[in-house]
């Protein structure tokens, strides 16, 4: 089995990713924090979300969590700021959860590999806010496993997988549960193997205007309107 350690913000997706660690009892060598500031769940307090095999319950903090896993809350601003922590940790690699937009510098992709997950699906969905773009196109949308490399969504592929959509609350569980079930499925096979991307229907977004994100949630109410109906 391969070492991973953690490295994130305090956000939903943070949550949803040690929540994970924690139901399946993978282990974690190291787990850091950085920009920590107070996570509310308590609009989502006892949700209980599934989708096929894989379950979450929100029921527990965030900080219990950090407890849990002995977090290093680190009192920095960004990842780019913790070239020290991090060079000295025995690990295979880092799973990311950063800040929306948040790019990580050449310093730090120099000290390891860091596996993140991406809410659309590579080469053909590139930026921060693809799931709702993929949605408005296709009607789905998708997540993606690739190691980061110096450049926007541009690092080999490890897994990308297709996603249902589902009654959720897009932006705070919809996305980070999507992302948490695909770190699931790669990290339950032990498969890590990465491919270098295809130059091939490569497309970078913009992050999505709110009239379009409102379009987008509005077709995603009529998806499920109408699977209701079926």
């Amino acid at each position: 089995m391969n070492k991973i350690s953690f490295v994130g913000s305090c956000s939903f997706r943070t949550y949803f990713y040690l929540k994970l660690f924690k139901i399946y009892n993978i282990e974690i060598q190291e787990v850091f924090i950085y920009d920590y500031k107070p996570l509310d769940i308590s609009m989502f307090k006892n949700k209980k979300l599934e989708y096929t095999d894989f379950k979450i319950n929100i029921d527990e903090s965030i900080d219990s969590l950090f407890k849990y896993f002995d977090a290093k809350l680190i009192r920095k601003n960004s990842i780019n700021d913790m070239e020290n922590e991090l060079k000295v940790v025995n690990t295979d690699f880092f799973i990311f959860s950063g800040k929306g937009g948040e790019i990580v510098k050449e310093n730090i992709l120099s000290l390891n590999k860091f596996l993140h997950i991406h809410p659309g699906k590579l080469p053909s969905y590139k930026g921060s806010t693809t799931i709702y773009y993929s949605l408005l196109k296709e009607s789905k949308c998708y997540a993606s496993a690739f190691f980061l490399d110096s450049k926007i969504d541009t690092g080999d592929v490890i897994k990308c997988k297709e996603f249902h959509i589902l009654d959720l609350d897009f932006d705070y569980l919809y996305d980070p549960f999507i992302r948490a079930y695909l770190l699931y499925d790669i990290i339950k096979d032990n498969n890590f193997e990465a491919l270098k991307q295809s130059t091939f229907d490569s497309k970078e977004y913009y992050i999505i205007h709110p009239v379009l994100k409102k379009l987008a949630l509005l077709k995603k109410e009529r998806i499920l309107k109408n699977e209701k109906n079926i």
